[in-house]
């Protein structure tokens, strides 16, 4: 299960397509990746670049490299990873994939199903 923390951005300076997303510092006044969370956690994010380039994704933590690795949920690309420039900003942010779960527990938990 994915792990979520409040006011958690920081920039990237990854560049492309590829598999991971390198995490460079927090966005004031939020706080970073590393102060939320530990190697080997699953997060649900978005990346947001420039004004038409957007994408949630999901992907593990990896602190000592300050890593996210990238599974592309939605995006702008046609729900392909986004071609980033390396000035995008990267969140922690919950998936309308995952919320849709979570209020189908809850119904079954009601006696809803």
């Amino acid at each position: 299960m994915p792990k979520y923390s409040d006011q958690v951005r920081e920039t990237s300076d990854t560049t492309g397509v590829g598999a991971s997303i390198h995490l460079t510092g927090a966005v004031a006044p939020w706080g970073t990746f590393a102060g939320a969370f530990a190697t080997g956690d699953q997060i649900e994010y978005a990346i947001a670049d420039g004004a038409a380039n957007s994408e949630t994704a999901w992907g593990v933590y990896d602190a000592s490299a300050n890593t996210l690795t990238r599974n592309t949920i939605k995006s702008s690309n046609s729900n392909a990873p986004i071609n980033l420039s390396g000035g995008q900003q990267v969140y922690c942010d919950l998936s309308a994939r995952t919320l849709g779960g979570l209020e189908a527990v809850r119904h079954a938990l009601a006696g809803g199903l």
